[in-house]
């Protein structure tokens, strides 16, 4: 029985760095001539033990007479890692949130929690609220209609976590509690962006459907 291939990648569900090997895949290439350049694959992590689907895409390459497959590494498709996040975000602030990720991943939890006040000061500084502390910024967002009272309680926890872990050496910020903050934190990017972009495309297309039944004449429906 051949051994099953092996890809280096980090597990979304436990965090590691692994070679997971290949349990079972199949083409998704259009191409019928090389049809292993690009195929789905179920991974399986030493680790947890846990499976996950990937993306893997390939470039066929010649090597002494021999056509074979190097790699690219694998796309994580699901489950969804914690550290990715949808384009609608902007890079400043989706650098810091992932930089809590790796430090979640490298067990540092406080220096997570740090880095999740930091992603919420970017959030702040990209709306130019313009006041000269972080709770003065979310209480502007808060006014602005940017983010509602329960985000806002998500926001000023997120704040308070992250001033206890930089200015409290006492302090302790247990795994658990840093990664309730980076899906904190992830909520509320996703809101204040993925959702929102999200809700206008929505009504973009609600719109040009309602034009478009108005100049033919039909009713729009209630």
């Amino acid at each position: 029985m051949p051994e099953p291939e092996v890809f280096a990648i980090d597990c979304p569900d436990c965090e590691h760095a692994v070679p997971a090997a290949l349990v079972a895949g199949y083409p998704v290439s259009d191409d019928d001539e090389w049809p292993d350049v690009r195929r789905y694959g179920l991974l399986r992590c030493p680790e947890c033990r846990k499976p996950f689907l990937v993306l893997l895409q390939g470039e066929v390459v010649d090597r002494f007479g021999h056509d074979l497959t190097r790699w690219q590494p694998p796309v994580v498709m699901f489950p969804a890692s914690g550290a990715r996040l949808d384009d609608s975000v902007p890079t400043s602030i989706a650098r810091s949130y992932r930089e809590a990720w790796s430090c979640f991943r490298a067990g540092a939890s406080t220096a997570s929690a740090i880095m999740c006040r930091r992603t919420v000061e970017a959030l702040c500084e990209h709306h130019n609220t313009g006041r000269n502390n972080l709770a003065r910024s979310l209480d502007a967002l808060r006014e602005r209609g940017v983010i509602e009272a329960r985000l806002f309680a998500w926001a000023d926890a997120l704040r308070l976590a992250g001033n206890d872990a930089a200015h409290d050496v006492s302090a302790e910020v247990s795994r658990e509690d840093a990664r309730d903050l980076l899906e904190f934190t992830r909520g509320l990017l996703e809101y204040v962006f993925t959702f929102a972009d999200t809700f206008e495309k929505f009504q973009r297309r609600r719109a040009a459907r309602t034009m478009g039944h108005s100049q033919a004449g039909q009713p729009d429906g209630s």
